[in-house]
């Protein structure tokens, strides 16, 4: 009989080798939701994006920050960072992409017709081949941080916010990653290209499992505004069926391969 440690050890090794992409690689930052168009107030407002070849990104400090910004008001404004706490508890797709899928209150509860939508991504360090190691924090990351922003509008006239669309994500800014090098402190470093790459949007597409993905989050956001009991436990038990799942999967997988 196989032990259940031996599955998770399976479990974890096959995710480590899905998850593994190799170098040179180009971290890309695409938006689904929403774009320079006209939207309907809803109770709801969604906020999609995706990060192409997060999984290259992710070991060497890895960061991505998002503003949504009140143009006719200049008081209203969000900051929601993405850094080393969220992979930690992350899922990425079979390709290695990170999927943000989140419901903002801040566009249902404003009059506001005007907004902006504001990001940056960038590393917490980087390496140059024959120079010492250069920290920073995502604030102050000049050289490695990158940014964009977007405007879009709020009319009783405007489109329903849609994610099922035949269209391809827009770009919003890609980083190259060259090569990893070894800091004196044992940390891994990435080597980033000098010029950004071209973007490749339609490279992500959101195809059935990335729906049902994107709808999970959706609804788990909406849960779990004001950070209620109720949140807490469902997030608590899709976890636990996750795991469960996951594992009894890998345990089939080796109960083929030892008695096939």
């Amino acid at each position: 009989m196989i032990s259940w440690s031996i599955c998770i050890r399976v479990a974890v090794f096959l995710r480590a080798i899905a998850t593994a992409q190799q170098l040179p690689s180009t971290v890309e930052l695409d938006t689904i939701l929403p774009r320079n168009e006209t939207y309907q107030r809803q109770s709801s407002f969604p906020i999609i994006s995706a990060i192409q070849n997060a999984a290259t990104a992710i070991p060497y400090g890895f960061w991505v920050q998002w503003t949504l910004q009140d143009l006719d008001h200049q008081n209203n404004t969000a900051t929601h960072t993405l850094d080393h706490d969220t992979w930690q508890n992350t899922t990425l797709t079979a390709s290695g992409a990170y999927v943000l899928a989140t419901n903002t209150p801040e566009i249902p509860s404003s009059t506001a017709k005007k907004w902006s939508l504001n990001w940056s991504m960038g590393f917490h360090q980087k390496c140059t081949a024959g120079h010492a190691i250069v920290s920073s924090s995502p604030m102050s990351a000049s050289g490695y941080e990158i940014s964009g922003s977007m405007v879009l509008t709020v009319s009783a006239i405007g489109n329903t916010p849609d994610f099922l669309t035949s269209r391809c994500p827009e770009f919003a800014g890609a980083i190259g990653i060259k090569e990893k090098l070894t800091t004196t402190r044992g940390e891994a470093c990435p080597v980033l290209e000098e010029e950004e790459p071209r973007g490749n949007p339609c490279g992500f597409v959101v195809d059935g499992s990335v729906v049902g993905d994107i709808s999970a989050r959706l609804n788990a956001s909406l849960l779990c505004a004001g950070n209620n009991g109720t949140c807490e436990r469902l997030s608590s038990v899709g976890t636990f069926l996750e795991s469960r799942n996951v594992l009894l999967g890998v345990g089939m997988m080796v109960l083929r391969v030892l008695w096939g």
